[in-house]
């Protein structure tokens, strides 16, 4: 099967609004709507779509779906209308297909791309707020459901992720709905050359050169925020997953501490980590999801570290948010983690220098 990126030119896509004026969207975080016809929900395609975006989250102390589907079928005017509302859309139907999803899909490209569609050179389409606001869609197709299918599985990471990336910049919003502490940041600013976004009920917990961290401590969610870093450093060889993960224990172990004699957080290496090295903000960072356990007591829960390193700066970082609620479903807590680290800031003066020795990928 021929490669190509997803398409984002909009010139290429059909019967976009005429008007500026879009309605807000419709559904809750982690609701996706998938539009099908409904002899294919038991499908192979059904279920590449059900096993990449509804599948189980493996590195929260108990697996929860990515995100919930909705499957949905197209048979009125009215369910066309309630469809194009959604939030997160999925249209998923091969143009092969003899049913109203395939027409619909046909429908939205012009005939280059139908040529494409056809000869599988594109199988999936992507777009923005087409028909109401802070919308996400993925049109998902091809000549037939199998090249479709395998297209999904192919690809299924790099479509999770955009999806993630929107729900993540939605989040934001949510997670600031109450307010920012801006002396706080306006503090750390000054003071260590870097800021990120402290929700309104955080409180500050350690602070000294090399570590701060903040706590929004309640009955039933303690979360936490930590942020260590380590000045001029540009050999960077030594950087990567394994050195992360031991370099976060030790760190933990000195200031995350329980509230029994020799208790501390450590990382619990017996449930899945998931380590991905990414570009973010533009810093080189590795960013890690997995749970945590308490060393000498019966405690645990879910983190997300961010090791960043700032070239300009010759600093290295990591950003770390962990949570104990043994009472409550954790997912939608790790997407607002993954949304207030995209705050981070640095006071960056400088473009990088010639003498840094950047890691082994």
């Amino acid at each position: 099967m021929k490669k190509i990126s997803l398409l984002f030119s909009l010139s290429l896509v059909l019967f976009f609004s005429c008007t500026d004026y879009k309605r807000p969207s419709q559904g809750r975080f982690f609701e996706v709507l998938v539009v099908m016809d409904s002899t294919q929900f038991q499908s192979p395609l059904a279920d590449s779509i059900r096993a990449t975006f509804g599948g189980s989250w493996m590195t929260l102390p108990a697996p929860e779906n990515r995100y919930d589907l909705r499957f949905f079928s197209i048979k009125t005017k009215k369910d066309l209308e309630y469809a194009k509302q959604a939030r997160n859309l999925i249209l998923a139907a091969p143009l092969d297909e003899k049913s109203i999803v395939a027409d619909f899909v046909a429908s939205l490209l012009s005939d280059e791309v139908i040529q494409k569609v056809n000869s599988d050179e594109l199988n999936a389409i992507r777009l923005e707020d087409k028909w109401v606001l802070n919308q996400w869609i993925l049109m998902l197709t091809g000549s037939t459901q199998e090249s479709a299918t395998a297209y999904l599985s192919e690809h299924q990471d790099y479509l999770m992720e955009s999806l993630n990336e929107r729900e993540r910049k939605r989040w934001m919003y949510e997670v600031y709905d109450k307010g920012r502490q801006v002396a706080h940041e306006d503090t750390l600013w000054n003071e260590y050359g870097w800021k990120i976004g402290i929700q309104h009920d955080y409180n500050k917990h350690i602070d000294e050169l090399g570590f701060v961290s903040f706590r929004r401590l309640l009955a039933n969610n303690d979360r936490w925020i930590w942020v260590w870093w380590k000045d001029n450093v540009t050999d960077l060889r030594f950087l990567n997953p394994t050195w992360v993960n031991a370099a976060r224990d030790s760190i933990m172990e000195k200031h995350i501490r329980g509230s029994r004699e020799n208790s501390y957080v450590q990382t619990e290496y017996r449930r899945d980590i998931e380590q991905q090295i990414k570009t973010m903000n533009g810093r080189y960072t590795i960013q890690t999801n997995g749970t945590w356990r308490m060393e000498n007591d019966l405690m645990g829960g879910p983190f997300v570290n961010y090791t960043m390193y700032d070239e300009a700066q010759r600093r290295l970082y990591m950003v770390e948010f962990a949570q104990f609620a043994p009472k409550l479903a954790k997912r939608n807590f790790v997407r607002q983690f993954e949304s207030m680290a995209l705050t981070f800031e640095t006071d960056s003066l400088f473009k990088g220098y010639p003498d840094i020795v950047l890691p082994n990928e």
